[in-house]
C-alpha cells in the first residue's frame, strides 16, 4: 500500500476575487510506499538535525513543522541561516525519490482559467480531480492501493471532501478528441485504486509537510514566471513521476 499526502498552495475563498493576490493554485500529492515510511522518516529528521536546525519543541512531525513558507520567505530565524535553509528545501524537495515514491503537480493559471472559460469550474476542485487521476493511473500501473491524507483547510474542507467523495464512488469523467477519428469521445475512469480520503494536519505529519514544499514551491515558481536556472526547481521536477519518459501531463499538469 502507498501513502499519499497532499496539500496546497494559493488558496482564497473566493478564487476570482483573490486572483490579483494569489494567481496560481498548486495541488501537490507526494506518494510513498508504507514498507519506506518509517525509516525514511528516521532519516529525514536526523538529516534535520545534522543540518543545525534547531530542535522544536517536539520532534519533526510529532508536533513540530517546518513550514515551507517560511523557507520561500527566509523569514524569522531563516533569515540569517541561508544554508540551513538552502538545505533544508533540498531536503524536503528530493525527499520522494529517496522514500522509493513520486510526487505530482497540478498547477492551475487562474487569471488563463477565468478568461478562456465563460462558466469556469472552480480551480480547487478541478486540480483535485486531475490529481486523483494521475495517481489512479500511478497506482494501477504499481499494482497496488492508496491511502490519501489532505492537509486541513477548515473553509473548503466540506465541499472538497463532499466532491472527492463523489469522485471516488462514480468516477472521474471527461472527454478527449482523437485526430484520428476526428471525433470528441467521452471517458469514465473508476478511481478503485484509491482506498479512502482522510483529512489531516502537518504538524502531526511529516508527509503533509513533504507535500506543503512541493505545493509552496510549484506556486512560488510559477507566480515568479518560471524563471531559468533555479537549481531547486530542477530538484522537484527530479522527484515528479513520468510515464515513458513523459513528464508534462503526468507529474506536471499546468492547466489550462
Amino acid at each position: 500500500m502507498w501513502m499519499v499526502f497532499l496539500d496546497e498552495s494559493g488558496y482564497t475563498p473566493d478564487w476570482q476575487a483573490g486572483i490579483e493576490a494569489q494567481p496560481f493554485y498548486a495541488l501537490s500529492a507526494v506518494c510513498v510506499p508504507c514498507s519506506k515510511l518509517a525509516a525514511s522518516y528516521q532519516e529525514l529528521r536526523e538529516v534535520v538535525t545534522a543540518l543545525g536546525v534547531p530542535d522544536g519543541p517536539k520532534p519533526l512531525g510529532r508536533g513540530h513543522e517546518i513550514k515551507a513558507r517560511d523557507i520561500a520567505s527566509g523569514s524569522g530565524w531563516w533569515a540569517t541561516h541561508t544554508a540551513e535553509r538552502n538545505g533544508v528545501r533540498t531536503l524536503m524537495l528530493g525527499y520522494p525519490s529517496k522514500a522509493g515514491g513520486v510526487a505530482f503537480i497540478v498547477v492551475i493559471d487562474k487569471t488563463a482559467h477565468s478568461t478562456k472559460y465563460y462558466s469556469p469550474d472552480n480551480p480547487y476542485l478541478l486540480a483535485m480531480k486531475y490529481i486523483l487521476e494521475r495517481v489512479e493511473h500511478y497506482l494501477r500501473d504499481a499494482n497496488d492501493v492508496g491511502f490519501l491524507v489532505y492537509d486541513h483547510n477548515k473553509g473548503f474542507e466540506p465541499k472538497l471532501a463532499s466532491e472527492t467523495f463523489s469522485l471516488l464512488s462514480e468516477g472521474s469523467t471527461g472527454s478527449f478528441f482523437s485526430e484520428v477519428y476526428e471525433a470528441t469521445f467521452s471517458f469514465t475512469l473508476q478511481l478503485d485504486h484509491i482506498l479512502e480520503l482522510a483529512f489531516g494536519d502537518s504538524i502531526g505529519s511529516l508527509g503533509i509537510q513533504v507535500a506543503d514544499f512541493f505545493a509552496t514551491f510549484a506556486y512560488q515558481h510559477f507566480k515568479a514566471g518560471k524563471p531559468p536556472k533555479c537549481g531547486w526547481w530542477d530538484t522537484l521536477v527530479a522527484n515528479l513521476h513520468r510515464k515513458d519518459g513523459v513528464l508534462d501531463g503526468v507529474g506536471l499538469k499546468v492547466f489550462p
